[in-house]
């Protein structure tokens, strides 16, 4: 089992997921303003920052929490 990890690596970690889901939810914000013509750039560039934004929300908190998990795998 591993050892249990400091209160400063546990505030680390938390403050990296909740950053990955607010980079992403802006990311994705900027996406669909561009794909609804609001934004003065060229429309295929929000399709990709949206997607890639809501992969940011909804997967990369998931991904990081399983690989800092203390429960063994």
């Amino acid at each position: 089992m591993p050892e249990p990890v400091s209160d400063e690596a546990a505030h680390a970690r938390w403050m990296a997921i909740t950053l990955a889901r607010l980079i992403g939810a802006a990311m994705a914000v900027v996406g669909l303003l561009i794909t609804a013509e609001r934004l003065p750039l060229p429309q295929w560039t929000g399709y990709p920052l949206l997607f890639v934004g809501l992969f940011a929300v909804f997967l990369v908190p998931h991904f990081l929490a399983r690989k800092w998990s203390s429960r063994s795998k």
